[in-house]
């Protein structure tokens, strides 16, 4: 079948069969990653397909790469808890959904993206665009900082401080020193400060606390969806529940 002669009935909907709804195309299982790859081809900026179940999601992510390599897949994961659960939400659950609303409030780096989300993944509130932008911060060699307001930044978005920084969304100050690992990074960076300037940064090893590569720019983006800059009213003793305050507490929240 050449997909090409379907991109048409795609885009302008096909005549309406018994039981289908209008501008619905019928496609066994087996036809959608292929054909959501040839309507990807067509298209650009950031695609969200939305699949009623999480196990039909991860099925897709694994089909995908091989249909179109060149785009990354990303998996919009949902929360752990139920709706009516009042539970935390999962380390790699809050850090995986930041990083992926921080890439999609950027616009231009997650072009190339494919993010697969469950109906539920996509039902829960979350940070505006707005918000998300403007918990975002870029830190360059030479610039000058405020240490004490960059450590609160921090702390507003999301970021928790510890004796050595050993996962995401950590950060450890040392005198003209601060380690931190950002949310959109594979590996942690140790930022040098010379008074209140930016002297050196470079990531480094979390098991051997090594330094290694120099870089000249981190972007710091939120570590969790419920950060305390925007979810002050959370009390302080449910600090692990901001996810769960968040509708009653963000008027600003996003569905």
């Amino acid at each position: 079948m050449d997909l090409s002669s379907l991109l048409p009935a795609l885009r302008q909907g096909v005549e309406p069969q018994e039981g289908i709804s209008s501008g619905i195309l019928p496609l066994p299982a087996s036809a959608r990653a292929p054909v959501a790859a040839s309507l990807i081809s067509e298209l650009s900026g950031p695609l969200l397909i939305v699949s009623p179940r999480f196990d039909r999601v991860l099925t897709l992510a694994q089909e995908l790469p091989y249909w179109i390599p060149q785009s990354e897949v990303a998996i919009f994961p949902e929360p752990d808890p139920l709706f009516y659960e009042k539970l935390p939400w999962g380390e790699q659950t809050r850090q995986q959904r930041a990083e992926i609303l921080a890439k999609l409030a950027a616009e231009t780096k997650a072009e190339n993206h494919i993010i697969l989300a469950s109906v539920r993944a996509i039902m829960a509130v979350t940070l505006s665009p707005d918000q998300m932008r403007e918990s975002i911060r870029e830190l360059q060699i030479d610039q000058m900082v405020e240490i004490q307001e960059l450590l609160e930044f921090l702390l507003g978005i999301g970021y928790e401080p510890a004796s050595i920084v050993t996962n995401r969304g950590q950060y450890s100050r040392r005198g003209g020193i601060l380690d931190v690992w950002s949310n959109s990074r594979n590996s942690p960076v140790r930022i040098e400060l010379f008074g209140d300037q930016i002297d050196s940064m470079r990531e480094f090893e979390p098991a051997t606390q090594r330094s290694s590569r120099r870089i000249r720019n981190l972007e710091l983006t939120p570590a969790r969806e419920g950060i305390p800059n925007f979810l002050a009213k959370t009390p302080e003793h449910e600090s692990e529940l901001h996810e769960y305050y968040m509708p009653r507490v963000n008027p600003d929240a996003a569905g």
